[in-house]
């Protein structure tokens, strides 16, 4: 399994790059975004994919770790191939992320070969998945403190989803603080 690369840039197109490593060319499949970032006779290192087909085998290339394993995570959806997968990382890892725990399928709609069953399909597999989604990006003015974390955790023990606090506390008023008083501000806003 050929998880990295690092060589020379020898060929780029829009989808498709050749890096050369030790006289040899690894033809590697690429989204539009890292694209542009790459330069021809150029070093460059990739985090891949290798995908085994029964008459194919194709490298995925991605520009961070974290771009991967949102990949693997996208293609672990039935219908959800790596083309369209790789498609959908031109947008940023965390705008993706937000919209599966946000559930808001028109950005992952939008790519083409994903229609509206799909995307809620990734919306749905995917939600609890997304581990590192953090469940303040609608808040962005505040950090989460300890006081939120312990009132997050809680919410979460009481079998609320991710998507569903975050969608709460994005109207949090500031001057809540405490963990009892953000869980009661929740409780009483989610009915």
């Amino acid at each position: 399994m050929i998880t990295y690369v690092k060589g020379k840039v020898m060929s780029l197109s829009q989808k498709n790059t050749i890096i050369q490593i030790g006289g040899i060319g690894y033809s590697i499949n690429i989204n539009e975004n890292l694209c542009s970032k790459l330069k021809k006779d150029s070093e460059a290192e990739l985090f891949t994919y290798m995908a085994l087909r029964e008459n194919d085998v194709s490298l995925y290339g991605f520009e961070t770790e974290k771009d991967l394993e949102l990949f693997k995570l996208l293609i672990s959806v039935k219908g959800v191939g790596p083309k369209s997968a790789c498609e959908m990382l031109n947008s940023p890892c965390d705008q993706i992320k937000s919209a599966i725990a946000m559930q808001d399928d028109a950005l992952l709609s939008k790519v083409p070969g994903i229609g509206k069953k799909t995307s809620q399909r990734i919306i749905i597999e995917l939600q609890n998945k997304i581990t590192d989604y953090d469940i303040d990006l609608t808040r962005k003015h505040q950090s989460i403190t300890p006081e939120l974390d312990d009132a997050i955790q809680a919410l979460i023990n009481l079998g609320y989803q991710k998507h569903q606090i975050s969608k709460q506390l994005s109207a949090l008023p500031k001057e809540l603080i405490k963990a009892e008083d953000i869980i009661k501000y929740f409780l009483s806003s989610a009915k």
